[in-house]
């Protein structure tokens, strides 16, 4: 499983460790989380990054497949359900991209850098 880190610099891909967490996400994007779908029609694969980038004028980082515009550092993962027996009662979770999620992401990311 993996994820894709985007920012300023360019974009990685990384594998995907148990300890990617809510703290973790907040650390990485430096504040409040928002999530939003990377394709418009593809529910598991969201761009995780701070709520208030654009309020914060931060740095423009690349687009969704909409062409939505996303600012600061952007993490790009999958989403699921939780199960119901979990602590918090369930809801959904952060979770990584298979090979084929994140191959279709960095092809999409790709377009963007080289256009």
């Amino acid at each position: 499983m993996k994820y894709i880190v985007v920012n300023t610099d360019g974009f990685s891909i990384a594998d995907w460790k148990e300890d990617c967490n809510y703290n973790w996400f907040k650390k990485m994007v430096g504040g409040y989380l928002q999530a939003i779908n990377y394709f418009p029609n593809q529910k598991n694969i969201v761009c995780v990054l701070n709520e208030e980038g654009k309020l914060k004028n931060l740095p423009l980082t690349c687009y969704t497949a909409a062409g939505q515009v996303l600012r600061g550092t952007v993490i790009i993962c999958g989403i699921r359900s939780k199960s119901t027996n979990c602590k918090d009662g369930g809801g959904e979770e952060f979770c990584g991209l298979t090979e084929e999620q994140a191959d279709r992401v960095y092809k999409t990311l790709i377009e963007f850098y080289h256009a």
